[in-house]
């Protein structure tokens, strides 16, 4: 059986409230609830771990699951999109939590390469290039 935990993420969004003698910029905060899998059963022969990200380890050492470091007690995502060439050209790289996608540019097609779409002209080094 899997176990489940949510970890709340709190962002912040500018809502401006008004009243008669003052007027002032409140900065509410909105709870956004991601399902996270508990990395593991056992969680609790290591209490000092991360217990939503952590594992633990042989000898009572704490690690992380993949996707995810160690940073002190707690485990943070790893920003995969840091790393040179994640993704292919003509492509962005979007971190994710514990993961990474590459969207392509307009006008590429999401073959796992972005390569030009069929039918799109492809402007390069003053080159004309119609891939049919």
């Amino acid at each position: 059986m899997i176990e489940t935990k949510q970890r709340r993420t709190i962002t912040s969004t500018p809502r401006t409230s008004t009243a008669a003698a003052n007027t002032k910029a409140v900065r509410t905060a909105s709870v956004k609830r991601v399902a996270v899998t508990k990395a593991s059963p056992n969680i609790r022969g290591c209490p000092h771990c991360d217990p939503l990200f952590g594992v633990c380890e042989e000898g009572g050492e704490c690690g992380c699951i993949a996707g995810f470091r160690k940073l002190g007690k707690i485990c943070i995502d790893v920003n995969e999109c840091d790393q040179p060439n994640a993704c292919p050209p003509n492509s962005r790289c979007v971190n994710t939590m514990g993961s990474f996608r590459c969207d392509c540019d307009a006008g590429f097609s999401a073959d796992g390469q972005c390569m030009v779409k069929k039918g799109e002209l492809l402007l390069s080094n003053d080159i004309y290039r119609l891939r049919i």
